[in-house]
C-alpha cells in the first residue's frame, strides 16, 4: 500500500477551486458564476439606484472579507423576498462573535454563496480584488 500525505490526499480535491479571481467571471473561466460586465452592473445598481442605502455594498464586501478569511457560514444561507427583491441571508460565525449580512440576488452570487456554503470553492479574493479583475477588459 502506498503512503501519501494528508496535503496530498485533498491536493486534487473536485471539492476545492484554488483559482483566484478568474474563477469568478466566465469571461475567463467556463465554469465561473457571472460575466464582469454584468457583475460590474449588479454593483452599480446595489450602489445608485433610488431609495437604496451604502448597506447593500456594505454587506457584499463583508461576504468576500468573510469567505476570504475562510470564515464558515453557520447554516445555509436563508432565501427571502422583500419588497419584490430576492435576498440571502448569510450568517457567518467567527469566535463568539455572529454576523449576519443580507445580499441581494443577482451578479452570480446566488450560485457562488451557496458553492461557498457548501464547501466546494475556497475564495481567495476580496471585493477590491473582484472588480479589480471586471475592470480589465478580455
Amino acid at each position: 500500500m502506498k503512503r501519501i500525505s494528508f496535503d496530498e490526499l485533498f491536493a486534487n480535491s473536485s471539492n476545492t477551486n484554488d483559482e483566484v479571481t478568474k474563477g469568478f467571471f466566465t469571461d475567463t473561466y467556463p465554469d465561473g458564476y457571472e460575466t464582469k460586465e454584468n457583475f460590474q452592473q449588479y454593483l452599480f445598481d446595489q450602489r445608485v439606484k433610488p431609495g437604496r442605502s451604502h448597506w447593500r455594498i456594505i454587506h457584499i464586501k463583508n461576504f468576500f472579507e468573510n469567505a476570504k478569511l475562510g470564515r464558515r457560514m453557520i447554516k445555509m444561507p436563508e432565501e427571502v423576498w422583500d419588497d419584490g427583491e430576492k435576498w440571502m441571508w448569510c450568517r457567518f460565525t467567527f469566535g463568539k462573535i455572529t454576523q449576519s449580512l443580507k445580499i441581494a440576488d443577482g451578479g452570480g452570487m446566488h450560485d457562488f454563496i451557496r458553492d461557498y456554503a457548501l464547501g466546494k470553492i475556497k475564495v481567495t479574493y476580496d471585493l477590491k480584488d473582484l472588480l479589480d479583475e471586471a475592470l480589465i477588459q478580455k
